[in-house]
């Protein structure tokens, strides 16, 4: 979306490069093929990963939610607008992607999938000054509605998309939730749930 402008720091450039190399479309005529954000969308991921001016690591240690101005997202919309794909592309970012904001780019500095464990090969050249992103060390998510079908609406398209490289390298389908691989030493942490509240 290079005709987008953004005028604020956020992830939302790394994550809609990300999710065109990691996430494929789950239905309809171009099923399969990769996940290009529409303009809403792509506005919506920017404005949801938008990081405060001037935040710093403690520590070293990424902030976690306090790097960003936002905590929480509502996404209202018509049926047949994209929703749900996107919020699924959106959890399997969340699960292993950089939603997690870990400083402020050098000259030289690169996201590179291999330093977060997937196979793919792809990197991200930060411009200098630009948000960094990491992926969450333990992830714990859980995809929440009224019923099972409503949360169908974001895992189905979560499951069709986990059943593609790379991400079907990351993510497992389990059957009611997705594993997450990672280090999970209890298999408490690294998954997401399909629940009903």
């Amino acid at each position: 979306m290079s005709d987008l402008v953004i005028p604020f720091p956020t992830l939302g450039h790394l994550l809609d490069s990300w999710l065109f190399q990691h996430v494929s479309i789950p239905d309809g005529w171009q099923r399969g093929e990769p996940f290009g954000q529409t303009r809403w969308q792509y506005w919506c991921t920017a404005n949801h990963y938008q990081i405060r001016e001037g935040v710093e690591s403690l520590d070293g240690r990424p902030l976690g939610s306090q790097a960003f101005v936002y905590r929480k997202s509502l996404i209202i919309g018509p049926q047949k607008s994209g929703k749900g794909p996107w919020s699924a592309g959106i959890a399997a970012a969340e699960a292993v992607g950089p939603t997690q904001f870990i400083g402020w780019a050098k000259r030289g500095d690169a996201y590179r999938c291999a330093d977060w464990g997937c196979p793919c090969g792809w990197e991200y050249a930060y411009e200098v000054g630009d948000p960094m992103g990491g992926r969450h060390p333990s992830p714990l998510m859980h995809l929440t509605a009224l019923t099972i079908d409503q949360v169908d609406n974001v895992y189905g398209p979560l499951t069709e998309m986990v059943a593609a490289e790379p991400l079907s390298k990351l993510l497992l389908v389990r059957d009611d939730y997705v594993r997450i691989q990672g280090s999970s030493i209890g298999g408490k942490r690294d998954r997401i749930d399909a629940v009903t509240s």
